[in-house]
């Protein structure tokens, strides 16, 4: 199967874990806290001079290579995506506040060929958390991605693509 060894810097669900203390790794739920309470605590965003209030809309996810790369954790992406994503809206003090997934991909196309052996476990994951949540929706890519060399991450004009993908999704869900 696939390649021999993970996308350098790649961190699974662990490192975005509340209690994460492994320091092998960032933790990547810290960044997240600090990243949050600095940018509640601007009130100034557009720097007009005028207090402003960040009001947040939504969150945007696209993670689970790491996952899809190891057995184990491809087996609780969707009780660690769950849990994630409950944390992340207390955190924004909103229960409600929608949720828009980005599918991965992976640059070999059969079974065989893939550097994430258990990709379709983290797809059905993933596919189950939009079911069963109201505010969430999952985005695709609606044609073949092209991979760097590396066979992890995408081309850049297909960041492009995705970032597209999301910003059109967040439209139609802020437009409801």
């Amino acid at each position: 199967r696939g390649g021999s060894s993970i996308a350098l810097g790649a961190s699974g669900f662990g490192t975005w874990g509340q209690n994460y203390a492994d320091n092998s790794k960032i933790n990547q739920w810290d960044n997240f806290q600090t990243t949050v309470r600095s940018a509640l605590a601007n009130n100034d965003i557009d720097g007009d001079g005028e207090a402003d209030t960040l009001v947040p809309a939504g969150i945007i996810w696209m993670q689970g290579e790491a996952d899809a790369y190891h057995e184990q954790a491809s087996k609780v992406y969707l009780a660690n995506l769950t849990s994630l994503m409950n944390d992340m809206k207390m955190t924004f003090g909103n229960k409600k506040l929608p949720i828009i997934l980005g599918r991965i991909e992976d640059s070999g196309k059969t079974p065989e060929t893939r550097m994430m052996p258990y990709i379709e476990s983290v797809w059905d994951a993933q596919k189950k958390f939009v079911k069963s949540n109201a505010n969430a929706h999952l985005i695709a890519f609606d044609e073949p991605v092209e991979f760097i060399e590396d066979k992890w991450h995408y081309k850049s004009n297909y960041y492009i693509k995705l970032g597209n993908l999301f910003a059109e999704k967040a439209a139609e869900t802020l437009a409801k």
